[in-house]
């Protein structure tokens, strides 16, 4: 088990999906039980502009301004409606948000349910990343489970809490930077 109480990652039987087990610790009076959409108080953000439609979910941001340093013209926290759709073209709005690391960002495109899955060669891929000094990256096919088994809504994207101080347990709130995080390091053998 991490800090975070991420304890079980296994292939399902297909090997197309990862599931991501989280068991929240009953030492920690800190650690609250994993968000749900009737939980989560921040609402969905959205704005459309002719052809797309983009959301921000605030709830799972782990305000990396990795959108906003990529498509300043669109994404710009100063703009009371921050996020502008309309001031760049489709392809450029969709390359941003595909960046974003917490998949707090979203798209629809016109005439379709949802964004298209992230694929490599036509095969599924799923990775976890430790960010430096942040949280897990998760991308890919995969399900998140709390401790009894239920399913925590996420979408191919997700920044799991590594530091174990996140009000938003399983996902980063960025509290690593605020206390100081620092992964425990294997010693030298």
């Amino acid at each position: 088990q991490t800090d975070c109480g991420l304890t079980c990652i296994e292939k399902t039987p297909s090997a197309s999906l990862l599931r991501l087990t989280y068991a929240q610790s009953g030492t920690d009076p800190s650690l609250q039980d994993p968000p749900t959409a009737v939980s989560r108080m921040k609402r969905l953000q959205k704005y459309a502009a002719a052809g797309i439609t983009v959301t921000f979910e605030p709830e799972i941001c782990i305000h990396s301004a990795v959108c906003l340093r990529t498509l300043p013209a669109v994404f710009d926290v100063r703009r009371r409606r921050w996020v502008a759709p309309e001031a760049a073209p489709i392809a450029e709005i969709t390359a941003a948000i595909g960046l974003c690391p917490s998949g707090a960002l979203k798209y629809v495109l016109d005439g379709q349910a949802d964004a298209p899955a992230a694929e490599a060669g036509g095969q599924p891929t799923t990775s976890i990343v430790a960010s430096r000094g942040g949280p897990l990256l998760v991308q890919g096919l995969f399900t998140l489970l709390d401790e009894e088994g239920k399913e925590i809504p996420v979408a191919e994207r997700a920044a799991l809490c590594r530091c174990g101080g996140t009000a938003n347990a399983p996902f980063c709130d960025g509290t690593h930077r605020a206390i100081g995080f620092t992964p425990r390091r294997k010693a030298d053998s």
